[in-house]
C-alpha cells in the first residue's frame, strides 16, 4: 500500500517557518503602509513580494485584465474583489500595485513574465496610483497646531480607528468580529488596538503675520489640508469644535 509523502516535503515552508522565527504580525498585508514606504520587506520590495506569492488562477486572470487595461488593449476598468476574510483581497491589490507602479522591471517579478507573454505585452507603462484605505482612514480625527518659532507653525493629525470601540474581550474569544475589526487588531491585543493612534505632520506654515491668532492659522492650515485631500472634521467625530488648539 502506497503511503503519501509528508506535506512539508511536497510544499517546503520558508526558512523562517522551518526555523521557528515566523512573525505573524509581519504578514498582515497593509496597502497603506506599502504606499507610505513603511511596510516590511516582504510587502515593500516588489521582487521579494512576488517571490513569496503563489499566483493562483484567479489572480492570473485578474492580472491579465490589469496589464491589458494598462496598455490600452481591453481589460476591465473596474474590478470588484469578493472573497471571505483571508481570501487574498489585499494581497491581490498589492500585486496590482507593484505591477502598475513599475518600481522593479517585470522580468524581476516571479510569475509575471508568462502573464505578459500570453497577453502579447513586452513592456508596461508606469501608471499613476492612488490608494484609499477605508479602514485606515475611518474613525475619529483631530488636528493640532504648534508654534515652533516666530511665524512658523506645524499641523499634526491624530487619527484613531473607532471600529473596535464597542468590542469586548468576550467578543474576541467567541470570534464575533467582522473582517474590518479583525484587520484593525491584527497582531495586537484588543486593548492595544483600541488605544493605538496614527499621528503625522500634515501641513506647515511659514511667514505668518505676527498679528494672526492661533485660530486664524489653524483654520487656514485646515482648509489647505482638506483641499489637498485630507479628512474633514464633522460634528460626529469632534466633540471640542473645529480644531483642538
Amino acid at each position: 500500500m502506497a503511503t503519501s509523502k509528508p506535506w512539508r516535503e511536497i510544499a517546503i515552508p520558508h526558512e523562517d517557518v522551518l526555523r521557528g522565527t515566523f512573525q505573524q504580525a509581519e504578514f498582515a498585508a497593509d496597502i497603506s503602509r506599502v504606499h507610505e514606504g513603511t511596510a516590511t520587506d516582504e510587502y515593500q520590495d516588489p521582487a521579494l513580494f512576488f517571490q513569496r506569492t503563489f499566483i493562483t488562477e484567479g489572480m492570473r486572470l485578474l492580472l491579465d485584465s490589469v496589464v491589458k487595461r494598462l496598455v490600452g488593449r481591453g481589460g476591465d476598468p473596474v474590478i470588484q474583489l469578493q472573497t471571505a476574510f483571508g481570501g487574498g483581497k489585499t494581497h491581490t491589490m498589492l500585486a496590482v500595485y507593484h505591477l502598475a507602479k513599475g518600481k522593479a522591471p517585470a522580468s524581476q517579478l516571479q510569475g509575471i513574465s508568462p502573464i505578459l507573454d500570453a497577453a502579447g505585452i513586452t513592456e508596461l507603462p508606469n501608471a499613476r496610483i492612488a490608494v484609499l484605505d477605508g479602514t485606515y482612514h475611518s474613525g475619529h480625527i483631530a488636528y493640532f497646531i504648534a508654534n515652533i518659532s516666530p511665524g512658523e507653525w506645524l499641523m499634526e493629525s491624530v487619527e484613531r480607528n473607532t471600529q473596535l470601540d464597542d468590542v469586548t474581550d468576550e467578543d474576541v474569544e467567541e470570534g464575533c468580529l467582522n473582517d474590518d475589526q479583525i484587520q484593525a487588531m491584527w497582531g495586537m491585543t484588543l486593548e492595544e488596538a483600541q488605544e493605538i493612534e496614527y499621528c503625522q505632520i500634515v501641513a506647515a506654515c511659514t511667514g505668518a503675520s505676527p498679528d494672526a491668532t492661533a485660530r486664524d492659522i489653524a483654520e487656514a492650515m485646515y482648509e489647505a489640508v482638506c483641499e489637498d485631500g485630507g479628512k474633514e472634521i464633522t460634528e460626529a467625530d469632534d466633540e471640542d469644535g473645529l480644531l483642538d488648539l
